[in-house]
């Protein structure tokens, strides 16, 4: 990461240069966490979601797009709340994508996201 990289070795020790962004810092405090799926840590996935989401939207460049359909569910981002709709949605929007579930699973699933 060169100059990007968010420490610098001292001798036999690091020393944390905040970086401009904080998403190595970010990133990086994931690893501390005993688990993402208790709360209140399950919404971290989410955050990393919509960060992956942003850059990958800011990497290709003006015109792309991102949709997330990670559960669970974000309160800021209008979408449906069963899985086959988001599927549904995300067809229409980008015209690749099909709801066809195994054989031996439910064609529509009784739960949400």
């Amino acid at each position: 990461m060169g100059p990007a990289y968010p420490f610098e070795v001292k001798g036999n020790s690091l020393r944390h240069q905040p970086s401009y962004t904080s998403v190595y810092e970010f990133c990086l405090a994931f690893t501390f966490i005993p688990s993402l799926s208790a709360k209140p840590f399950n919404r971290l996935t989410v955050a990393f979601e919509r960060l992956a989401r942003d850059l990958t939207k800011t990497h290709l460049g003006p015109g792309a797009e991102g949709y997330r359909t990670g559960a669970p569910p974000d309160e800021h981002e209008h979408r449906p709340p069963k899985m086959k709709a988001v599927i549904q949605h995300l067809a229409s929007l980008a015209g690749e994508w099909v709801w066809k579930p195994h054989h031996d699973l439910p064609e529509d699933p009784a739960y949400k996201m």
